[in-house]
C-alpha cells in the first residue's frame, strides 16, 4: 500500500481517538498509546530505535509518530505497530486499508499559483498522465515542469501527493534494474546484487507507489 494512504488511515484513526498530531500540547500522542498497549519486548524487537527516542510521555518519536505524516517514510514495522495499537479489531483495520486502496485512480491534480505567469495552463492531469510525464522526462523535475507547463515547486508537490519516488532513487538506472528484477520474482538481495544497486535504495524505493511507473519502465 502507498505510504500516503497508510498515513492517512493512521492519522484519521488517531484523530478519532483524540490523539495529538502537533509537536506540542497536552493530549496523548500515538507513541504514548503504543507504549500503553504493546509489550516493550515486542516493540524492542520490531522498532529498536523507538524506545531510545521515546524518553518520556508526550515526546514525539520520529520512528513511530512519523507514520502519520505522508512526507515521512518510516520502517514498515512502524505502520504495523501503529495499526495494531489503533485497532482492536483486525477485520476493521483490513477493511479501512482495502477501502483506501480501492480509491479511484482518476484523481485530478491541478496547477496552482506556483505555475509561472504567462505559461500555458496545465489544466487537469490524471495520476497516470503525471506518471507518464515523469517517465518521459527521465525523472527530471525541470523537464517535467516544461512538459506540463508548471513550476518545479508544483511538480514536487505532485510527486509528493501521488507518492511517486524522487529522482534520487528512481532516476538511477541500477535502481530501476533492481526493481524490475525484484518485480520479476527475485529477492531483494539477489535483485540488488545483479543490478549493482544498494539494498537500502531498493527498500526505500519500494515504500513508494510504483504501480504506475513499473509498466512504463518495463516497456522502456
Amino acid at each position: 500500500m502507498p505510504v500516503r494512504q497508510a498515513s492517512g488511515i493512521i492519522a484519521a484513526r488517531a484523530k478519532q481517538q483524540g490523539l495529538r498530531r502537533a509537536l506540542t500540547g497536552k493530549r496523548k500522542i500515538l507513541s504514548d498509546l503504543v507504549l500503553e498497549t504493546a509489550p516493550r519486548d515486542w516493540i524492542a524487537r520490531l522498532l529498536p530505535s523507538f524506545l531510545s527516542q521515546k524518553t518520556r510521555p508526550g515526546v514525539f518519536a520520529a520512528s513511530l509518530d512519523g507514520v502519520m505524516k505522508p512526507a515521512t517514510i518510516c520502517r514498515p514495522e512502524a505502520y504495523a505497530v501503529a495499526l495494531a495499537a489503533l485497532y482492536s479489531d483486525a477485520d476493521e483495520a483490513l477493511s479501512d486499508l482495502t477501502n483506501a486502496q480501492e480509491a479511484p485512480e482518476s484523481l485530478k491534480v491541478r496547477a496552482k499559483r506556483s505555475r509561472p505567469s504567462g505559461s500555458k495552463p496545465a489544466g487537469a492531469h490524471t495520476a497516470t498522465e503525471v506518471a507518464e510525464a515523469y517517465f518521459r522526462s527521465n525523472f527530471s523535475n525541470a523537464a517535467m515542469a516544461k512538459l506540463l507547463g508548471g513550476s518545479c515547486t508544483w511538480i514536487r508537490s505532485l510527486l509528493v501527493r501521488l507518492n511517486l519516488p524522487p529522482a534520487s532513487l528512481i532516476g538511477k538506472a541500477r535502481n530501476r534494474a533492481a526493481l524490475m528484477s525484484f518485480k520479476a520474482g527475485a529477492n531483494i538481495d539477489s535483485a540488488c546484487t545483479s543490478a549493482g544497486a544498494s539494498v537500502t535504495d531498493l527498500v526505500d524505493l519500494l515504500r513508494f507507489d510504483l504501480d504506475l511507473l513499473v509498466p512504463l519502465i518495463r516497456r522502456g
